[in-house]
């Protein structure tokens, strides 16, 4: 992954997935796919609601603490995806 986790963290992350049975809830201001994938990967088939809030602003994706891809992953797979935008 290209984004720093210590191992407690992700596998504490790995518990949380496997015990979410019907919805599960991202909110962040930055977000990685690849950070996306390994949640979406672990999330039981009984989950049917995911949804992933981010700021998603251009500066986050031009320095890299967003990608873009983000959009089309959450599309493909299912995620409701809501972008928080300035006041």
């Amino acid at each position: 992954m290209d984004i720093v986790f210590s191992k407690e963290i992700l596998q504490q992350l790995e518990k949380e997935l496997n015990n979410t049975k019907d919805d599960v809830q991202i909110i962040s201001a930055f977000c990685k796919e690849s950070i996306l994938k390994f949640i979406h990967e672990r999330l039981a088939n009984s989950v049917s609601k995911k949804r992933l809030l981010v700021r998603f602003t251009l500066a986050d994706i031009l320095t890299g603490a967003t990608d873009a891809g983000l959009y089309n992953f959450c599309e493909k797979h299912g995620w409701d995806m809501y972008v928080l935008t300035a006041r």
